[in-house]
């Protein structure tokens, strides 16, 4: 599986002249190596090279996750004394990026991380690889569609759950909280994105809470959420 989706990610790579790409934590890092991580104030990068191992620059606290992964990447670890200036020139040392293209996540990486790149490999071209990278999950594979299915089903058992205890003056922040907390109970890993829940009128702008808004006898409730699985 992991061998088939690398394969995958390097014929886009090659398609689309990428000598390397550079993932940033996310829904594409995981899909790749399982690693489960967040974006955080400390910069978090794995290359990976049209040919050769991949490398990630990390936080040194972070060695243990990224041990764990599907996939071997040479570790180039720093520590909040050291700075990560050090670790990115050692790793593009062994990259040797010079006079190539590095496709990025131009919709998810932040400035800080773009900067970091231009800065210690001045000669690359950076494109954003978005539209390539789109086509790496794509198409679902049957293990996939089963994690899916297994997860609507989850959401679909802790909707009816939380909607059998709902009653009268509970306030949108309880009902949704509820919700999560019959989520996690069920086996999901965390939550496709913030919870929005809103009754009355609230439903109308429904980016806004939940709110400490109390139901009241009538109120339409909008519910949108998500399992991951």
């Amino acid at each position: 599986m992991t061998s088939h989706r690398l394969d995958h990610l390097r014929a886009i790579m090659d398609a689309h002249a990428l000598d390397l790409i550079a993932l940033i934590p996310g829904p594409n890092l995981r899909y790749l190596t399982g690693g489960v991580h967040v974006v955080l104030e400390r910069p978090i990068l794995w290359f990976l090279p049209l040919t050769g191992d991949p490398v990630a620059v990390i936080p040194k606290l972070e060695v243990p996750l990224f041990s764990r992964h599907r996939i071997p990447a040479e570790l180039f670890a720093w520590t909040d004394a050291e700075g990560f200036d050090a670790a990115f020139e050692a790793a593009f040392r062994a990259l040797d990026p010079a006079h190539k293209t590095i496709g990025i996540e131009g919709g998810r990486m932040r400035y800080f991380e773009s900067e970091i790149i231009r800065k210690t490999a001045p000669n690359t071209t950076i494109v954003a690889a978005d539209p390539f990278l789109a086509q790496l999950r794509l198409h679902k594979d049957a293990e996939e569609i089963a994690a899916i299915r297994h997860a609507i089903a989850i959401s679909e058992q802790a909707l009816s759950q939380t909607l059998t205890a709902v009653q009268v003056g509970m306030s949108e922040r309880a009902i949704a909280a509820q919700l999560e907390m019959n989520l996690k109970t069920l086996g999901a890993e965390g939550f496709a994105f913030d919870t929005l829940l809103h009754s009355g009128a609230n439903t109308a702008l429904p980016h806004i809470g939940p709110l400490e808004y109390g139901i009241q006898p009538g109120d339409p409730l909008l519910v949108d959420f998500g399992g991951v699985y």
